[in-house]
């Protein structure tokens, strides 16, 4: 059974609610600037406004890394949030023939429920699969942009709880999230992007913004 072209929109916002990855390869310094990287982040969709924050700990030379988040999502005409758990990791990878350039195989599970608004109890699991290419550029002497691209695989299964029982239904899509990332310092990165859904029945563009601070060094 196919998610209606609502659902399929949610679980794509919901996927993006993370900070999901590592460093250069989606716009952020790298964890010799810090091991651990803390960040708020700001998603804005037709109908629905998403808000949350993420930490993502990695090592000093690239390599794996993974972390979590937390996020709410407030829909249009209510007042109630549902809210989401997310978990992400992936392998950094610099391309020696490219200095500057890094590639990260990335994945990500996200476990969202609500609201429930009327008798209906939504929830809602989703499987991102994928990888991101970025590379870091010298601007100024105090400020570096990070250009990048994410491309990933999402497998989303929702469930429907009311008094008469449980309605499922899934689907698999694609997004497409291109970006830069603004570093200031070594340790603070403003990175905007644009997150394009993939899929047969289209569907609306998801504006992400994120404010990371870079610690522990």
């Amino acid at each position: 059974m196919r998610l209606s072209s609502a659902a399929l929109a949610a679980a794509a916002l919901l996927t993006t609610a993370i900070a999901a990855s590592a460093q250069t390869c989606v716009g952020f310094p790298p964890f010799a600037n810090g091991p651990v990287r803390a960040s708020g982040d700001l998603s804005i969709a037709n109908h629905a406004t998403t808000y949350g924050a993420s930490a993502v700990f990695g090592t000093m030379e690239p390599g794996l890394f993974g972390g979590g988040s937390i996020s709410g999502t407030r829909f249009d005409g209510t007042n109630k949030t549902g809210k989401s758990l997310g978990l992400s990791g992936g392998f950094s990878i610099p391309l020696v023939s490219l200095p500057g350039t890094e590639l990260c195989p990335v994945a990500d599970f996200v476990h969202s429920w609500g609201p429930d608004i009327g008798g209906f109890d939504p929830s809602s699991n989703t499987i991102a699969l994928g990888g991101a290419i970025g590379h870091a550029v010298v601007a100024s002497p105090t400020v570096t942009l990070v250009p990048f691209a994410d491309l990933r695989w999402i497998h989303a299964s929702a469930h429907l709880r009311t008094g008469l029982g449980t309605t499922s239904a899934s689907d698999n899509f694609g997004s497409l999230t291109l970006g830069s990332g603004i570093m200031f310092t070594k340790t603070v990165t403003l990175r905007p992007a644009n997150v394009i859904p993939i899929s047969e029945g289209g569907g609306s563009s998801v504006f992400l913004i994120s404010l990371a601070f870079n610690l522990g060094k």
